[in-house]
């Protein structure tokens, strides 16, 4: 039975408008799909960039107009936008999520 009889209201608890049990969750999820794609996006500008380090000097290919700041550069970029973009897909699931409400929903059926 609810605490409150009086107002008529079922046992279903009240969601928490605060709860941010998955977000923890979520964080990790993201940070690790995000570390697989820079993995990927470093080796893939490494072998862009491969010529650059063969072809010039050790001091010239290192150095801030090298191939390895291509190289941070772009593996920076895309740790950072698949983050940001893994995050807001998981958190925008959670709350599709948390939101659904399980109910009957009538259908009009036309010519029954």
């Amino acid at each position: 039975m609810s605490e409150r009889e009086e107002d008529g209201l079922t046992d279903v608890p009240v969601p928490d408008l605060l709860d941010r049990g998955g977000r923890a969750r979520r964080i990790g999820i993201a940070a690790a799909v995000a570390t697989l794609v820079a993995v990927v996006a470093a080796l893939v500008t490494y072998d862009l960039a491969r010529a650059d380090l063969e072809t010039t000097s050790w001091y010239a290919a290192r150095t801030r107009n090298g191939a390895w700041r291509f190289v941070g550069f772009m593996t920076g970029l895309a740790w950072i936008v698949t983050f940001v973009g893994a995050h807001w897909f998981l958190g925008r699931r959670a709350r599709r999520k948390d939101s659904f409400v399980a109910e009957a929903k009538a259908k009009v059926r036309r010519g029954l």
